[in-house]
């Protein structure tokens, strides 16, 4: 339980509006969107192999997980530039790219500190 004082006119010019997404729980239309990219994935991980052999898929499923292991500092958002083009990513253009992302929010974090929580 949160106590008053926290939500105090002060204690909100201090340290910001609480954020609204890590109260509340993640909206049903995420998990079918997740849903749907798995289904997408695995279907077009089966007409590669049906189409140009088991060995591709394979391949490309190896690249992504190379890719996907390039990270930024864990207090920096990363964005894996790599993998994103490997998936044609950068080509889309989502809602997070015209409203406010989360992401890039004005709060200061210790560098030091988030490598130290990472490890």
């Amino acid at each position: 339980r949160m106590s008053s004082h926290q939500f105090s006119p002060f204690a909100t010019v201090k340290t910001g509006i609480p954020n609204a997404s890590a109260m509340s729980e993640p909206h049903p239309v995420d998990a079918i969107q997740k849903q749907r990219l798995a289904i997408d994935e695995m279907m077009r991980q089966d007409t590669l192999s049906r189409v140009h052999g088991s060995a591709l898929p394979i391949q490309i499923q190896t690249e992504e997980r190379i890719l996907s292991q390039f990270r930024r500092l864990p207090a920096l958002h990363s964005t894996r530039l790599g993998l994103g083009v490997m998936r044609n990513d950068d080509e889309k253009f989502g809602f997070e790219d015209y409203l406010n992302d989360p992401r890039y929010n004005n709060q200061m974090v210790d560098v030091h500190t988030a490598t130290e929580h990472m490890l």
